[in-house]
């Protein structure tokens, strides 16, 4: 990756942070959605130092995609900083059952404390936030049971503060996924980049991918010989002739094999993988 920083921090960020913090004031539970392949990079720094003092739980998602012994790893480390963490598919109608039971037992010490002073049960008011394209929407789709909310599999969908309600005892604010203001390390760059929190516009993808190849290689040198069926080195330039993926004059098609390679990762058909561990 080039050592160039990212200056990726649009307008309607800052106006969000700005809204967030306001919004907070009438939170009782956040929930942050990272994505479980990257677990330190998906996080926010920003987003974490503003919501410190609310109780709060990790939804580590895309958990089937990443690799299931790393996401452990994670859940144990998140254990023992004393944050409430969960590996989850948010496609999975089991998996929602657990977060919304994990949402009313963490809050239950709340609820109880309300009944016992005579006030009038109202729905739970939660916070959904995380870095852009984590799966903040979908979440709130499924708790909800019904798609209220725009998905795409891309950075930006959401870019306003939303109140849903999901049933009678949940009412959730759907915040857009905000990035902090400077990406300036190599790590930061190409997990982002890779997961797809950041538009693919903003690096070149033959960049992208031969940092997500040499990442991967660190870990799962022989999946990746298996899926690609490589004998030699395991290079973007080698990917390409293994694949077949040649220009007219001969030279390997490095852009349409980045392209085919980065969208493998993301779709998890090479295999569940993970960029980061604890």
């Amino acid at each position: 990756m080039p050592t160039r920083a990212i200056h990726w921090y649009p307008g309607h960020m800052e106006k969000t942070f700005r809204q967030m913090k306001e919004a907070l004031k009438r939170v009782d539970f956040v929930i942050e959605v990272c994505d479980a392949r990257v677990a330190r990079s998906s996080r926010n720094p920003e987003l974490l130092a503003l919501t410190e003092h609310k109780d709060r739980m990790l939804l580590l998602n895309k958990a089937d995609l990443a690799d299931p012994d790393v996401t452990a790893a994670w859940i144990d480390k998140n254990k023992e900083d004393g944050v409430l963490t969960v590996g989850t598919n948010l496609h999975n109608r089991s998996d929602i059952a657990n977060i919304r039971r994990l949402i009313l037992e963490a809050n239950k010490a709340r609820i109880e404390r309300a009944k016992a002073r005579g006030y009038v049960s109202r729905p739970l008011r939660l916070m959904i936030a995380g870095i852009p394209n984590s799966g903040k929407s979908t979440l709130i789709n499924r708790l909800a049971g019904k798609s209220s909310l725009k998905t795409q599999n891309k950075p930006g969908v959401t870019r306003q503060l939303v109140w849903l309600r999901a049933g009678k005892d949940l009412e959730l604010l759907d915040t857009p996924g905000v990035l902090w203001p400077k990406l300036d390390t190599e790590a930061e760059k190409c997990a982002l980049a890779a997961s797809g929190a950041i538009p693919d516009d903003l690096l070149p993808k033959e960049e992208v991918a031969a940092c997500l190849l040499n990442l991967l290689l660190a870990d799962y040198e022989q999946i990746l010989r298996e899926k690609y069926g490589m004998q030699g080195d395991v290079t973007l330039h080698e990917l390409a002739v293994s694949q077949h993926l040649i220009l007219s004059g001969g030279e390997p098609d490095l852009f349409r094999t980045a392209t085919r390679f980065i969208n493998d990762f993301r779709q998890g058909s090479i295999g569940r993988l993970s960029l980061e561990r604890p």
